[in-house]
């Protein structure tokens, strides 16, 4: 993918959970203030962006996931001997690192409406548990950012060299791998995080 379209997805992505967070500020003001424990309601914009982020988040992990396994493959390749084999993997996980990108954009807006209805839940209690699942959410958007310029750098550095090139590379990919693997585990830890805060958040509402 051409660097200039990266950079104009990062910007979107970067204004959209801007708006996100702005959001997030002014709720945490308003919870910190409130003391509502009514009976929860919840409208049907809620329920479908919550649904939707859910199903969004574990695609965009599963394929993080699958991105990081592949890479794994590649680097253990010999450039000498299997030098198309390691370019095959280095573009399919291109392919699934750009589709977990787009999930992870998608994910940004289902956010944003979650942000956005937040107000309409007159429970503190409930209210705060969706709170604080939102800002983990808006968390493992902002790693996977950091992900995505990972692995991007990661086969920008190989995908277009010589086999030779790749042997001397070897160094400087293992410790971009590294990193890209110890983003994954926090995109794995933080998707984790948002679902038990969302469990408790559907046990509030019981």
């Amino acid at each position: 993918m051409r660097l200039e379209h990266l950079k104009s997805r990062d910007k979107k992505t970067l204004i959209v959970t801007g708006v996100i967070l702005v959001l997030m500020i002014v709720y945490g003001i308003y919870i910190a203030f409130s003391a509502g424990s009514g009976p929860v309601t919840l409208s049907p914009e809620f329920i479908a962006a919550r649904n939707d982020a859910a199903t969004v988040s574990r695609e965009a992990v599963g394929l993080a996931n699958e991105t990081n396994s592949t890479l794994k493959r590649a680097i253990l390749l010999n450039p000498q001997k299997e030098y198309s084999e390691m370019l095959r993997l280095f573009e399919e996980a291109r392919k699934t690192n750009n589709n977990a990108y787009d999930e992870v954009f998608a994910l940004s807006r289902y956010l944003q409406k979650i942000a956005e209805s937040l107000g309409g839940i007159l429970n503190t209690k409930s209210q705060r548990l969706a709170y604080d699942a939102s800002i983990t959410e808006l968390s493992l958007i902002n790693e996977f950012i950091v992900y995505t310029r990972y692995v991007n750098e990661f086969l920008d550095m190989l995908s277009y060299s010589t086999p030779d090139e790749i042997q001397t590379r070897a160094g400087a990919a293992e410790k971009l791998l590294f990193d890209v693997s110890a983003s994954a585990k926090k995109i794995n830890d933080l998707n984790a995080q948002f679902l038990e805060k969302m469990g408790k958040f559907d046990e509030s509402l019981q």
